[in-house]
Parts: structure tokens; C-alpha cells; sequence
């Protein structure tokens, strides 16, 4: 009997490890898409869900737009969306009827916030002609690269003439110029500013000034390789592997053996990822 009591403890714990994995019979997937009005995806987006006035959970969209989330029961809910970004009114709905299925969709749309939009855009205009005036002002500089779109959300509310209100559509090619062919600040935070935006690209993503912002980055980075991996490394690998699909696309395969090949020992990780990266987009 003694010898049987550790199988049977063990098929307990077995049992209870089995049903700790198992689903609930009423959990509801609740999933859905995020767009703003000029029909663009919009990430990072926050996803706020209560009941009866009670936190229930709460979210994030992806780069495509896509959240979901998980309820385990059906009911009335409040979901509110956008809460604590400043580039979108926040939708909110206090009785969204959650019915019990397995996968329960609700798409939402977000109105762009115009008021904060054009305030922000004049405000890089202004940094603009501040540095043009003053090309070697250092304040300037920074200004200027701190009022530039810092995501790829940013770039399209700027520059997109999909945008139905005041961006700045028509200045986007001189914008952009001045932000990549004049060194503003260190190459780390340009690094960072672009590995940023690149993160939230699409094939949606279709404004003109695109490819000549990336064409130059790619530019300083073939100067300074090491100091991108460096930034890289703040990274998680998927993370790093978007980023790198889009910059390795600019470069051709002896550019990218002079520019990333020396870098095994410097970084692993990320070389490996690279590596990685390069052999799945067969450049040539």
C-alpha cells in the first residue's frame, strides 16, 4: 500500500495539471480591429473592459491593428478605446452585448484628435524654420528632432494626405529632408527614432516620403553599424526581426557583408537574427 501512495499522489497532480491547462467551457475570445478614420491600422492602442463598473481586463492592438481578449463569461460590457493617447478621441461604449461564443469580434474606429494634430504639426513647422534660420543652433536641433513623428502612426497622422485635416501632406518631402540630412543629435537617437517607426510598418504604410527617410537612414547605418546594434539590443527578437526587414531592404548583398558581417562577435543575438533575417529575404 505504501508503494502505491506516491503513484497516487502522482496521478493527482497529474489530473490537476490537466484540468489547470483546460479552457473554460464559456471563455470568450473577444477580438477586433482598430482603425482611425483615414483607414489606417492604428497600434499600441489601449483596450479598457469593465462590467457592472468592475475592471475586468485590459489590451493593446499590434502593429496590424489587432487585439484580443480574453472574457469568461457573456454579458453587458464597457470597452473603451484610446484612453491615454492624445492623437485619437477615445471611443468608449457603456453596453456592448457580449454573446457566448468562442470568438466574439468588435471592430472600432477612431476620429483623429484635428485640434491636437494641427497644434503638434504647426509646431514642427515651426521648429523647421527656426532651423533653417539657424542651421547651427544646437537648441534648434533638438527641438526639431523631438517635435518629428516618433511612430509610423505619427508619420502617417503627418504627412498622409489621407489625413481629412491640417498635416502637413504638402511640406512632407522638405520635413523629412531636414531631418535626415542634417545631424541633429547622436546617431543613437536616430537609431532609436527609426527603429521605432519601422516597427509600425505595413503594407498600408504608403506615404511618398517614406522611402527617402529609410534610403537615408540606411545610410548611417552603413556608417555605423555598430552603434544600430546597439539599439537593437533593447529589443525583443521579434522586434528586431521587423525592423530588420525593412532595413535590410535597402541593402544589397555586398553592402550588407561590409556593413554587418564583422559584427558575430559584437553582438550575437542580433547578428544571428540577422543572419536569420537576410537568408528567409534571399538578398542578393
Amino acid at each position: 500500500m505504501k508503494k502505491q501512495i506516491p503513484l497516487i499522489l502522482f496521478g493527482l497532480v497529474l489530473i490537476v495539471s490537466i484540468f489547470a491547462f483546460v479552457k473554460p467551457d464559456g471563455e470568450i475570445q473577444l477580438q477586433g480591429v482598430v482603425r482611425n478614420e483615414a483607414g489606417y491600422l492604428v497600434d499600441k492602442i489601449e483596450i479598457l473592459i469593465h462590467k457592472n463598473g468592475e475592471y475586468i481586463c485590459e489590451g493593446k492592438s499590434d502593429k496590424y491593428g489587432n487585439y484580443s481578449l480574453t472574457l469568461f463569461e457573456e454579458g453587458t460590457y464597457n470597452i473603451t478605446v484610446g484612453r491615454n493617447n492624445n492623437n485619437y478621441y477615445t471611443v468608449s461604449d457603456t453596453s456592448i452585448q457580449i454573446l457566448p461564443l468562442k470568438i466574439f469580434r468588435r471592430d472600432f474606429l477612431l476620429k483623429v484628435n484635428k485640434q491636437e494634430l494641427q497644434h503638434r504639426a504647426t509646431r514642427l513647422t515651426e521648429a523647421y524654420q527656426h532651423l533653417e534660420k539657424n542651421p547651427m543652433n544646437i537648441y534648434y536641433k533638438g527641438t526639431y528632432f523631438n517635435r518629428f513623428p516618433s511612430s509610423m502612426d505619427e508619420m502617417l497622422l503627418f504627412f498622409s494626405p489621407k489625413i481629412p485635416y491640417f498635416n502637413l501632406k504638402k511640406e512632407s518631402d522638405d520635413i523629412v529632408t531636414k531631418f535626415v540630412d542634417t545631424q541633429m543629435v547622436s546617431d543613437t537617437s536616430y537609431f532609436v527614432k527609426y527603429s521605432n517607426i519601422l516597427l509600425g510598418w505595413t503594407e498600408q504604410t504608403d506615404i511618398k516620403c517614406y522611402k527617402y527617410f529609410t534610403a537615408r537612414m540606411d545610410g548611417m547605418i552603413f556608417k555605423n553599424p555598430k552603434g544600430f546594434f546597439d539599439v537593437l539590443n533593447f529589443y525583443n527578437n521579434d522586434d528586431v526581426k521587423s525592423i530588420l526587414l525593412q532595413t535590410l531592404k535597402g541593402f544589397n548583398r555586398d553592402q550588407l557583408n561590409t556593413t554587418f558581417e564583422k559584427l558575430s562577435a559584437y553582438n550575437p543575438r542580433i547578428y544571428k537574427i540577422y543572419k536569420e533575417t537576410a537568408s528567409e529575404m534571399n538578398i542578393k
